[in-house]
């Protein structure tokens, strides 16, 4: 079934789905913080484990992420060496920032469309 979103897009009437688009664009920037938040909290933590990891729930459910194990990245978390380190779920975290990265260039290139020549 096709969603009401891509007819109108379809029938060229971007602008009508422009504000949605440019919404969720504005919440994947929101999730895109938290994730390198999160990332830098992993970093922190795998420099320093006799820290308490950081618990970065509440800035996750602001960002409107659902996904609880997250929760658990600073602490597993680990430094191989001067320059490396292990976060076990880095890989997810990736395809979610690319995901959320072509939202945000879906919403741009749609308002550049409504760009008068």
């Amino acid at each position: 079934m096709t969603s009401k979103a891509s007819i109108v897009a379809s029938l060229g009437e971007r602008k009508l789905a422009l504000p949605r688009m440019v919404n969720e664009a504005l919440e994947a920037n929101d999730r895109i913080k938290y994730l390198f938040t999160l990332v830098q909290a992993a970093r922190r933590q795998a420099d320093d484990p006799m820290c308490t990891p950081p618990r970065l729930r509440n800035e996750r459910l602001q960002a409107g992420i659902d996904d609880l194990t997250l929760d658990d990245v600073p602490g597993d978390a680990q430094r191989i060496d001067a320059a490396s380190y292990r976060v076990p779920a880095l890989p997810r975290i990736m395809d979610s920032i690319r995901h959320d990265i072509g939202v945000m260039v879906q919403a741009i290139q749609a308002g550049e469309d409504e760009l008068p020549p």
